[in-house]
């Protein structure tokens, strides 16, 4: 019977301490929009599409895992940047 006790008090805090946090959750305030312009690639390795390539994920990661709406100018939160440098290195 003490097992039984114990394993329903367990299971009651793992329900009660439930509270809905999320590791990708966030707080965006009150903005609504979000404007990521393009990331050039100025590096001295050049790779053609890595600036694309990167602004495309960076609006993807936004549109899938945010309520923001993406929009091109005037949004509440903006976004830009250029990429300097990077590294390839063997795994």
């Amino acid at each position: 019977m003490s097992k039984f006790l114990s394993f329903i008090l367990l299971v009651f805090l793992a329900v009660g301490c439930k509270s809905g946090y999320s590791f990708t959750g966030g707080s965006t305030g009150d903005a609504k929009t979000v404007s990521i312009k393009t990331f050039p690639n100025n590096a001295p390795l050049i790779q053609p599409t890595l600036g694309q390539s990167f602004t495309e994920a960076l609006k993807d990661i936004f549109v899938t895992q945010t309520r923001l709406s993406l929009i091109q100018d005037n949004a509440d939160m903006q976004f830009e940047g250029a990429i300097t440098g990077y590294s390839v290195s063997p795994v």
